[in-house]
């Protein structure tokens, strides 16, 4: 029922279908009885109890539909999934690379081939790319980035801010034991550091880094 009247009998009916019913007869429908009239009022009480639980249910699947955005396109969802997987991934290698420059001052060695330092480089950017991203979508939307395919971009946004915050505070220990900014090699410095007074992982690192103990020890004695 979207427009009720009331009829002289005193019961509610859609003005269409008692309309209809008006036109060929003179009686209740409800009760078969003679009305005194025909005519029809409106009535206001059973339009607004109808309408409100209505209007609310547009209103509120509005609102979803416009926090969802418009819908993303195969391509869209593509690149988002693989953003999200890329920035997923980057955090194992973010840690490791900050747990290493916590314990000896530098990051992780390159690697055969120089993948291994590749990968740490690209695993910064991606985490500073998704914060900066995430900062950004909240100065110009009032919201982070969206949750993406299955919650995973979201998640990278996660991880990113925490990747972030655990560098910093990494930063402030690297200044604190060192005095200055991490390098991608130890420098000399760095390996007289982790001589005299670090562990034997992080000589074993730099040692390894620089390639070999032994070039480790000639630095030291000069």
């Amino acid at each position: 029922m979207s427009d009720p009247v009331m009829a002289a009998d005193g019961h509610a009916y859609e003005r269409s279908a008692i309309e209809r019913w008006l036109a060929t007869k003179s009686t209740s429908p409800m009760t078969g009885e003679e009305l005194q009239h025909t005519c029809l009022a409106n009535h206001h009480m059973l339009r607004r109890m109808i309408r409100e639980p209505l209007i609310a249910h547009h209103a509120k699947a509005l609102g979803a539909a416009r926090s969802q955005g418009p819908a993303a396109s195969a391509p869209q969802q593509q690149a988002t999934t693989a953003a999200a997987v890329l920035g997923l991934c980057s955090q194992p290698i973010m840690w490791w690379s900050l747990y290493t420059l916590k314990t000896t001052g530098c990051g992780l060695p390159a690697g055969p081939f120089g993948l291994l330092g590749a990968a740490e480089g690209i695993s910064y950017l991606v985490v500073i790319g998704f914060v900066a991203a995430a900062l950004l979508s909240k100065a110009t939307s009032g919201s982070g980035l969206p949750a993406g395919p299955g919650g995973l971009l979201g998640a990278a946004e996660g991880l990113s801010f925490l990747t972030a915050i655990a560098g910093l505070v990494v930063l402030g220990f690297q200044f604190q034991d060192y005095g200055y900014l991490p390098e991608a090699v130890p420098t000399h410095e760095t390996i007289l550091t982790a001589l005299s007074g670090a562990s034997t992982a992080a000589l074993s690192h730099a040692a390894t880094t620089v390639g070999g103990v032994n070039s480790a020890v000639t630095w030291y004695q000069l």
